[in-house]
């Protein structure tokens, strides 16, 4: 990949799911144990794809074996990739899972389902920053669980993209919160500077679903491609569409 090219895929688990068993071998036996210990059917069926789809898209693209693809988790859980300068994240909720990938530059990506029976206000008091609380009670209650995972998915992309997890207070900077507004890093506590070292946006996804891809603006203008990969798709096809961009 160039070092302007960032791209997300997203993959469906039902889609994906007859596969599964073949994708086991890809990942290393640290990994599959990892998945093994996920007791939640749905939750471990997520996150082989996500491993596996990431060594096969990786390999593909760096032009290494899926297994010989050196990928470890650092300190803080964020897939590292040793001795190549792609850079990658990834997530996954219900039926999706979502890629990001990067040619070195850092990127976060969060996908999430939308629940309309949390509540929304409660946790923006809890969690958010004040003023991201204050603008989602602002807003009509019907708009109140779609922003709120707008707010979230942008909160969650963006900590995942510095790679810091949970060690960063989500109250510590704030985005905008509105879903229909363009997704933006508003404000940071520890770092005034930092709003215009990062970007985001939002990711088309499936209906009940909200997905964010934030991505450090390092160097020249980010080309930013999105991708659907489906079963019948070859690794090295997908890779070399990505390349292209």
């Amino acid at each position: 990949m160039s070092d302007k090219a960032v791209a997300t895929v997203l993959l469906s688990c039902q889609a994906w799911r007859e596969r599964l068993p073949a994708l086991r071998p890809v990942l290393t036996a640290r990994e599959r144990d990892d998945c093994d210990r996920v007791r939640l059917g749905s939750v471990r069926e997520q996150k082989l794809l996500a491993r596996a789809a990431l060594r096969l898209l990786g390999g593909a693209l760096c032009g290494v074996s899926p297994r010989d693809l050196n990928i470890a988790p650092d300190a803080n859980g964020k897939p590292q990739i040793a001795g190549q300068r792609l850079t990658a994240n990834y997530a996954h909720a219900g039926d999706c899972v979502a890629l990001a990938l990067a040619g070195g530059r850092a990127v976060g990506v969060d996908i999430e389902a939308v629940d309309r029976k949390v509540a929304h206000l409660d946790l923006a008091r809890s969690q958010f920053a004040l003023a991201e609380f204050e603008a989602l009670a602002a807003l009509p209650e019907a708009d109140r669980a779609r922003s709120f995972t707008a707010c979230w998915t942008r909160k969650e992309a963006f900590i995942k993209a510095l790679g810091l997890g949970l060690k960063r207070p989500l109250s510590s900077f704030s985005v905008s919160v509105p879903a229909s507004e363009p997704p933006r890093l508003v404000w940071s506590a520890t770092a005034p500077e930092e709003p215009d070292a990062w970007a985001m946006r939002t990711l088309a996804c499936p209906d009940g679903y909200f997905a964010t891809l934030a991505y450090a603006r390092a160097g020249d203008p980010a080309v930013v491609s999105e991708h659907i990969w489906s079963p019948e798709t070859a690794p090295e096809t997908l890779a070399a569409a990505i390349a292209a961009m």
